[in-house]
C-alpha cells in the first residue's frame, strides 16, 4: 500500500472509530435511536416507502395519516434517496441507527478533507473535524435524521470545489451527485448550507481561485437540482396544497443570544440525563418550547483553541462563518428576522437554529487553525496568561454563585424575563466550573516542550472532553421498543365494522395523561405509553388508518375542513369513515380495547369508505362549502357539499360492493337507482386523483371541503378512484436533462477540463 494511502486510510479511521464508539450500542443492535422525530415521524413515513415498494408498486401516496395525503411529493419521506434502500433490507430501527452513525462519520471525513485541501495541516483538520461532528447541535441531529444526512454532505460539495486534485469535469461531477443527495435526503435547506460554506470560502479565495471555483460550483448546483426536480418539483407542488404555504412560522425556533454562552459552558441549562434536568426551554421563541437544539455545547477546550486561531492568517473562514451562522441562527431574535421571514431562498425554510450549525462549523476551524499554531511553537506568555485569566473569570463567576446566590437572582431576573421560579445555580456553577478546569489544563498543556506529546495532549483533552459531554444528545431505547406490537392493533382489526376503516386519537385529550420525563427512564417509559396507545401516526406502522397523526406536512383543506367540522366531532368521524376512537377513559368504563394508563379505544357508528348521499348542495368555492361544514346541523350522512358541481335533491341510494382498497387505490362495484347516485370517497382529496367510471376517466369532484366523490347514472358501474403524482412526469424530463447534462460533461471531459473558465 502507498504510503500517501496508507496515511489517509489511518486518518480515516481514527476519525470514525471515536464517532463510531459513540453509536456502538446502536450499531450492535441493542439499543435503537428513538427521540422526538425518530419514533413518531421517520419511523412511520419509512414503512409506507418499504410497504409500497414490496407491493411493487411507487409509494406515491400515505393513506396511513390525517385521511390520506401524498408520499412520494412529501420531501421528509425522502423516498428517493439512495442509502434509503438499507430498509428494504433491514428493521427501521437498525436501518436508521446504522445510517445516522454512518453520516457522523462521512461529516467528519467531510469536513478533515476539506480544511486539508484548503492547505491546513491535517492534525488540525482532523480534531477540527471531530470536534464538529461531535458538537451538541451536530449529535442533537440523530433525532432529525435528514438534517443530519443532508449537512453530511455540505463540506464534502466544498471540498469538491477546494480540492487541487483531479480534473475540473470531476470535480464537477462530485458536486453535482452531492448537491442532488442533499435535495433527495428530506432537507433541501442543506443546499442552502453549501452555497453559505461555499460563499465564505470565495470571499477568502484568490481571484483566480475564485472564478474556477465558482463556476463548478455553480454549473453542479444546476446540475443537481435539474436531476433531483424528480423530487423536488412534486413536493413544490405538495407545498402549494399544505398549512405551510400561508409561511409565518420561518422564525419559529430562533436561538436566544444568551445561549450562545452555551457553546462553551458545559450544561450551563442544566443536564438532559440527570439532575438538575433541562431547564432553558423559556428561551425558545414562540410555540414550541423545547429548543431544536437541546444543548449547543461544542467544548471549553475547543474555544480556548479557537482564541489561539483568532491569531492566525487563516481565521478568515472560521470567523466568517461564525459570525454569519450565529447572525442567522437568532433569526427573530436578532437583525436577521425579516430577511429569514421574506426573501428567498431563506423564507422557504423553517427554524433558524438550524444555522447554529454553521456557527460551530466556523468555531471548529478556528481550534483546528489554533491546533496547528500550537504544532509550530508552544503557547506565548501572553496566550497562556489570557487562558488563565478566562480561567479565573469563570471560577470567580462560579464561585460567586455558591456564595452569593441571592444577590445573582435579581439581575439574572431583570435579564431573562420567564426564569424559573428557583434559579437552579448549580449548572450556572457546573457551566463556570468545568470552563474554568478545561481552560486551565489546555494552558497548561500549551506549555510541553516537545511539539508531538504538546499537540497529542490537546487533541485527546479538547476532543475527548467534548465527545464525553455531548454523548448525552444520543438518545437511545432498548430495541425492544420497535418490536412490540400493541394488543389494541389486532382487537380493531378482528372487530372493525367496515373494511377499510379508520382510527382517531384524541390528541388533545391524551395529552392531559402527563407523563414525568425528566430522566432518560422516563422517557423511554413515555415512548413505550405512546406505542401502546398509538401516538401521532404510529397505529400506521401497524397496518392501521388513521384520521388523526403527526405530519410536517398538514394538507390545508384537511385542516380546514377538520376545524370546521369541530362543532359536530361525530361528522368529521363519519366522513373519513372512522370506526375507533382512541381516548381516556373513566375508571371501570367499558371499552372496545383496553390500554394502559387511563386509556381505551371506543367503538363509533361509521360509514364505509365509500358511501352514497341523497343531496347535493353545489358551491363555488373552499370557503363556501366551509360555510356549510361549519352549520352545527350539517347532516354528512345524507348530503354532500360539491366545489364546482351542480346540486341535486334526488338522488336515489346506490348500492356499493366488491370494494378493494388499497394505498391510493379504491374500486367498487356501485348499482345507482332511476335517478343516479352521488358517491363519497372518505379520503382526503388531492391534486393528482382521478376517478374512472367504467373505464372512462375523469377528474372527482372535491367534497365537503376536503374529501371527494362522483355522479353515477342509474345502473350498474365500476368504479375506481386512484391516485398519480401529477407533476411526476413533467418533473421526470429536467432530470433526465440533469442526467444526460452529467454524462455529457464526463464524455467530453479532455475539451472541457481545457476550458477556459475552468482551466
Amino acid at each position: 500500500m502507498p504510503s500517501d494511502v496508507r496515511v489517509r486510510t489511518l486518518l480515516g479511521l481514527s476519525l470514525a472509530a471515536p464517532l463510531l464508539f459513540l453509536f456502538r450500542d446502536v450499531l450492535s443492535g441493542d439499543e435503537a435511536l428513538y427521540a422526538r422525530d425518530v419514533f413518531h415521524q421517520y419511523w412511520p413515513l419509512r414503512t409506507h416507502v418499504v410497504e409500497a415498494l414490496r407491493a411493487g408498486h411507487l409509494p406515491l401516496w400515505d393513506d396511513g395519516s390525517q385521511g390520506g395525503m401524498p408520499l412520494l411529493a412529501n420531501i421528509h419521506a425522502a423516498a428517493l434517496y439512495p442509502p434509503n434502500f438499507i430498509y428494504q433490507l433491514v428493521s427501521f430501527a437498525t436501518g436508521y441507527g446504522w445510517l445516522v452513525a454512518l453520516h457522523v462519520v462521512a461529516l467528519a471525513w467531510g469536513v478533515s478533507a476539506l480544511l486539508s485541501a484548503s492547505g491546513r495541516a491535517s492534525v488540525g483538520a482532523a480534531v477540527a473535524a471531530l470536534l464538529f461532528a461531535g458538537s451538541a447541535p451536530v449529535l442533537g441531529l440523530t433525532a432529525f435524521g435528514p438534517n443530519l444526512m443532508g449537512l453530511a454532505w455540505v463540506p464534502w460539495f466544498a471540498h469538491a470545489l477546494v480540492r487541487t486534485t483531479g480534473s475540473p469535469v470531476g470535480r464537477f461531477s462530485q458536486g453535482a451527485v452531492l448537491i442532488t443527495l442533499q435535495c433527495l435526503c428530506g432537507d433541501p435547506m442543506s443546499v442552502l448550507f453549501s452555497a453559505l460554506l461555499v460563499a465564505a470560502i470565495l470571499v477568502w479565495s484568490s481571484p483566480q481561485e475564485r472564478r474556477q471555483r465558482a463556476v463548478l460550483g455553480l454549473a453542479a448546483a444546476v446540475v443537481g437540482v435539474l436531476i433531483a426536480a424528480v423530487q423536488l418539483w412534486p413536493a413544490a407542488g405538495l407545498l402549494a396544497q399544505t398549512t405551510r404555504a400561508a409561511g409565518g412560522d420561518q422564525l419559529e425556533w430562533s436561538m436566544h443570544p444568551i445561549r450562545f454562552l452555551e457553546l462553551v459552558l458545559p450544561k450551563l441549562f442544566g443536564n438532559l440525563d440527570g439532575a438538575p434536568a433541562f431547564w432553558g426551554n423559556f428561551l425558545s421563541l414562540g410555540e414550541l418550547k423545547t429548543p431544536y437544539s437541546l444543548s449547543a455545547y461544542v467544548g471549553a477546550g475547543a474555544f480556548a483553541l479557537a482564541l489561539v486561531g483568532l491569531g492566525q492568517k487563516t481565521r478568515g473562514l472560521g470567523l466568517t462563518l461564525f459570525v454569519v451562522g450565529g447572525v442567522l441562527a437568532m433569526g427573530g431574535q436578532f437583525i436577521a428576522g425579516p430577511m429569514l421571514a421574506h426573501v428567498p431562498p431563506f423564507s422557504l425554510f423553517r427554524y433558524p437554529e438550524k444555522y447554529l450549525a454553521l456557527a460551530v462549523l466556523g468555531l471548529c476551524v478556528l481550534a483546528g487553525d489554533g491546533l496547528n499554531a500550537l504544532l509550530e511553537r508552544r503557547l506565548t506568555r501572553g496566550q497562556s496568561a489570557g487562558l488563565v485569566g478566562l480561567a479565573a473569570v469563570a471560577g470567580l463567576v462560579g464561585g460567586s454563585l455558591s456564595v452569593l446566590a441571592a444577590q445573582w437572582e435579581p439581575w439574572m431576573r431583570a435579564t431573562w424575563p420567564g426564569l424559573p421560579v428557583e434559579i437552579p445555580t448549580e449548572s450556572f456553577r457546573t457551566g463556570t466550573y468545568g470552563f474554568a478546569a478545561i481552560v486551565l489544563l489546555l494552558a497548561i498543556g500549551g506549555q510541553i516542550s516537545q511539539a508531538t506529546l504538546r499537540v497529542g495532549a490537546l487533541s485527546v483533552l479538547v476532543v475527548g472532553e467534548a465527545l464525553w459531554a455531548n454523548q448525552a444528545l444520543i438518545f437511545t431505547t432498548p430495541v425492544e421498543l420497535f418490536t412490540e406490537r400493541p394488543a389494541a392493533v389486532d382487537a380493531m382489526l378482528r372487530g372493525a365494522p367496515q373494511r377499510p376503516f379508520r382510527v382517531w386519537r384524541d390528541n388533545v385529550a391524551m395529552a392531559k395523561i402527563q407523563f414525568l420525563t425528566q430522566t432518560p427512564e422516563q422517557r423511554v417509559m413515555q415512548r413505550a405509553w405512546e406505542l401502546l396507545t398509538l401516538k401521532s401516526s404510529l397505529a400506521t406502522v401497524f397496518g392501521l388508518e388513521e384520521l388523526s397523526g403527526n405530519s410536517p406536512v398538514i394538507l390545508s383543506r384537511w385542516d380546514a375542513a377538520i376545524r370546521a367540522l369541530r362543532g359536530q366531532p361525530g361528522a368529521m368521524l363519519m366522513l373519513y369513515n372512522t370506526c375507533f376512537i382512541i381516548a381516556p377513559v373513566a375508571e371501570g368504563e367499558r371499552v372496545f380495547a383496553p390500554m394502559p394508563a387511563g386509556a381505551g379505544v371506543r367503538q363509533v357508528d361509521c360509514l364505509p369508505r365509500l358511501f352514497s348521499v341523497a343531496q347535493t348542495v353545489a358551491v363555488p368555492h373552499l370557503q363556501a362549502a366551509l360555510a356549510h361544514l361549519s352549520d352545527p346541523q350539517f347532516p354528512v350522512r345524507t348530503t354532500a357539499v360539491v366545489e364546482q358541481g351542480r346540486s341535486t335533491d334526488t338522488l336515489d341510494p346506490v348500492e356499493v360492493s366488491e370494494v378493494s382498497a388499497r394505498s391510493g387505490y379504491l374500486s367498487a362495484h356501485a348499482v345507482a337507482g332511476p335517478r343516479g347516485g352521488f358517491v363519497v370517497l372518505g379520503t382526503s382529496w388531492a391534486r393528482g386523483w382521478v376517478v374512472s367510471i367504467d373505464g372512462v376517466e375523469t377528474e372527482p369532484r372535491v367534497v365537503d371541503a376536503a374529501v371527494m366523490g362522483t355522479e353515477l347514472a342509474p345502473g350498474a358501474h365500476e368504479v375506481v378512484f386512484e391516485f398519480h403524482e401529477p407533476l411526476l412526469a413533467r418533473a421526470a424530463f429536467p432530470s433526465v436533462i440533469g442526467v444526460l447534462m452529467l454524462c455529457g460533461a464526463w464524455v467530453g471531459r479532455r475539451r472541457l477540463n481545457r476550458h477556459p473558465l475552468v482551466s
